[in-house]
């Protein structure tokens, strides 16, 4: 492994994780354009899936208004886009539930984005009627970036995985926020703290950059090379090249 390559992709901030648990490779591919449809919100307005195409990133989320895990995910994006609705992200909730308890979840949680009935098997299309959420990440042009299936920590995985996107479309205090949820219910998670330390060192926030890799380089996990790997990058960013390339002979070692 070249040392130079090393520190190059450190200082662009190249976040690599694996992501496993919880991502169906289903019909919904990675790269292909997603099912087309027309569906309508609780309030009779039709919504094109065609009329997202011009938008940075856009999120389909399949659930059940009467299942609390299916809605997890929901409500923390509902939270954070509402606190931060320059994010350039639009959301659509999509449920088979009918209109009346639809309008009684969004009235009692005070959920903003707008969610809409399906009437016409779009759950089907995009195999989200067995396994709830089911949630379609699209990028420019409606090209499918991400399918998750399920709750729990798949929920996790699918925020960690946003942050990250985020991080690279430089929405920076986005990111940082989605990864600080994730934190809250699991302050063991190796990839929301990643994602939070890169969110540091892209706001300028150098020192505690470096706090939050410094702590993940003493676990003995796979968040001891994401932990030293950050510090790379910070150390580089910084001027203390030296440093940098000290650490990443070490990564190179251990993780060649």
């Amino acid at each position: 492994m070249n040392i130079s390559r090393i520190l190059k992709s450190f200082a662009v901030m190249a976040v690599a994780f694996v992501w496993g648990t919880g991502i169906c490779f289903c019909q919904i591919t990675a790269g292909q354009p997603p099912p087309d449809f027309t569906l309508q919100d609780i309030e009779g307005k039709d919504h094109h899936l065609a009329s997202l195409k011009s938008k940075a990133m856009s999120i389909l989320y399949f659930f059940d208004v009467e299942s609390r895990p299916s809605q997890e995910g929901l409500l923390y994006l509902n939270k954070m886009i509402r606190q931060y609705s320059d994010a350039d992200l639009v959301i659509w909730g999509i449920t088979l539930s009918d209109k009346e308890k639809i309008s009684r979840f969004a009235r009692d949680l005070k959920v903003d984005i707008p969610l809409l009935q399906d009437t016409s098997g779009v759950s089907d299309l995009y195999q989200a009627r067995l396994i709830l959420p089911s949630v379609c990440i699209l990028g420019p042009g409606l090209t499918v970036l991400d399918y998750f299936q399920g709750g729990g920590k798949t929920t996790e995985i699918m925020l960690v995985r946003l942050a990250e996107r985020q991080l690279q479309r430089k929405n920076t205090l986005f990111a940082k926020a989605l990864s600080e949820e994730v934190e809250k219910k699991d302050p063991e998670n190796v990839q929301a703290k990643t994602v939070k330390g890169y969110a540091a060192l892209q706001g300028g926030e150098y020192d505690k950059a470096e706090e939050v890799f410094q702590a993940l380089s003493q676990q003995d996990n796979k968040g001891k090379i994401l932990g030293k790997e950050g510090l790379a990058a910070v150390y580089a960013k910084i001027g203390k090249t030296e440093k940098a390339l000290e650490i990443a002979r070490q990564v190179e070692q251990e993780a060649p």
